[in-house]
């Protein structure tokens, strides 16, 4: 008798502790997610930045837009022609707003979409009031607007931006913004960037402004179709009729 009851003790002991071991097996088994990969572009200047009296932007288009004939087309005329950008407030009283009225548009800001904006997907602006991601929830702005629409404006976008200067002899000052590339207005392998600047009008505290420089290039695309891709540096010549702080030299993308 005590032989079966010793047998049963066993059996039963072996039978817990194979529990424990499917359990503690299921316990480690993890469903892997989907990697995020971020986009990390470094916009170099002539001198450091300054938020309260320029406006920042960096320029995004997904490769699959069809629309216009370049990448990312300029901004306003360079330098200091008017520069509203999508989702903003404009003066329809400025004279650069005015020179673009027409009878089917009567506040002359389709000019400036049908021109410019409706080659960028998504655009984030840098200033005083922090880093902001404008969205346009489709390939790129449309085209056929006729008022400044308010498109998806992310505060809470996951992107960081960062200014730190170089110690080369020659010297340059950078600002970075870092995002993760899901939060951007299309899922894309490839998106063209540049980064364009406009000096802030005075007392006006949205993303208006006066266009002063921009940098871009058809070879300038980021691959975010996996991590560790970096683009090579695009160098700007130095344009000495505006401030160095707004003077963009150089562009360089990365993805971790």
């Amino acid at each position: 008798m005590n032989h079966l009851k010793n047998v049963c003790n066993i059996l039963s002991i072996f039978i817990f502790l194979c529990l424990i071991f499917i359990g503690s097996g299921c316990a480690r088994t993890v469903t892997e997610k989907t990697p995020i990969i971020y986009g990390s572009i470094t916009i170099s200047f002539r001198e450091p930045i300054n938020t309260l009296k320029y406006n920042y932007y960096l320029l995004l288009r997904h490769t699959t837009a069809t629309s216009g004939t370049n990448p990312i087309l300029s901004t306003p005329t360079l330098p200091s022609e008017y520069s509203p950008t999508p989702g903003f407030p404009f003066n329809e009283d400025n004279e650069f707003i005015n020179s673009h009225k027409t009878d089917s548009d009567e506040s002359g800001i389709n000019f400036y979409y049908t021109s410019y904006f409706d080659t960028w997907s998504d655009y984030f602006i840098y200033n005083e009031n922090g880093l902001t991601i404008y969205k346009s929830n489709d390939l790129v702005f449309d085209s056929t607007t006729t008022q400044n629409a308010i498109y998806d404006i992310s505060y809470d976008s996951g992107a960081t931006a960062t200014f730190s200067s170089s110690e080369s002899e020659s010297g340059s000052y950078d600002l970075t913004i870092t995002f993760p590339t899901d939060r951007l207005s299309n899922t894309a392998s490839r998106v063209f960037f540049a980064a364009a600047t406009s000096l802030k009008i005075d007392n006006d505290t949205s993303g208006t402004g006066y266009s002063q420089d921009i940098l871009k290039d058809n070879s300038a695309i980021l691959d975010i179709s996996s991590a560790f891709n970096i683009t090579n540096k695009i160098v700007g010549n130095p344009y000495f009729q505006i401030s160095g702080a707004a003077d963009i030299i150089g562009l360089e993308a990365s993805t971790f």
